[in-house]
């Protein structure tokens, strides 16, 4: 479990990175401004892509940190799982998207994985 306790605020930070630039860029599309084109440097510096940005750089800077710490081969298998059922779990409560029987299961599925391995490591 102490595993997981490393893991969570890469998990939490990469988590609503993901949701926020995805929602961002839904807007930003809207309005036809795109990462490729005239609009550029609007898309790019636009506050809430620059904070979805951050937030995956603070998770990178905290990886670096719990590194020396951790086995990499349990926490970094935990995060990356982690970081699917946090963005799941977002998009589903910010983004209203919804989950089919196969989404579910698998979900279901990846956090019994994360229990497993994180369980006395």
């Amino acid at each position: 479990m102490n595993s997981l306790l490393y893991a969570l605020p890469s998990i939490i930070l990469v988590g609503f990175a993901n949701v926020i630039i995805k929602w961002r860029i839904d807007w930003l599309n809207k309005l036809n401004i795109g990462p490729f084109g005239k609009e550029t440097f609007r898309f790019i510096f636009d506050p809430y892509i620059v904070v979805g940005i951050l937030a995956t750089g603070g998770s990178i800077l905290w990886w670096f940190k719990i590194m020396p710490n951790v086995k990499v081969s349990v926490v970094y298998p935990i995060i990356q799982a982690g970081v699917i059922v946090m963005t799941i779990l977002l998009s589903f409560i910010f983004l209203h998207e919804r989950l089919n029987l196969g989404q579910s299961v698998g979900l279901a599925l990846l956090v019994a994985g994360i229990i497993i391995a994180s369980w006395n490591s």
